[in-house]
């Protein structure tokens, strides 16, 4: 299965509205809370 160009940029126009409404409905605080939450995470990936 193929994907055309015009599919890749409806999806990422939709990730980029997700993304954006998402921003709108979180704080600052709460999105740097989420980040380094998933930073910890990453680490502890490499660690096992």
């Amino acid at each position: 299965m193929t994907i055309t160009g015009l599919q890749t940029g409806k999806s990422v126009e939709l990730a980029l509205s997700i993304h954006s409404k998402v921003t709108r409905l979180f704080k600052p605080e709460t999105l740097n809370k989420i980040n380094t939450l998933a930073k910890i995470q990453d680490r502890f990936k490499n660690l096992k």
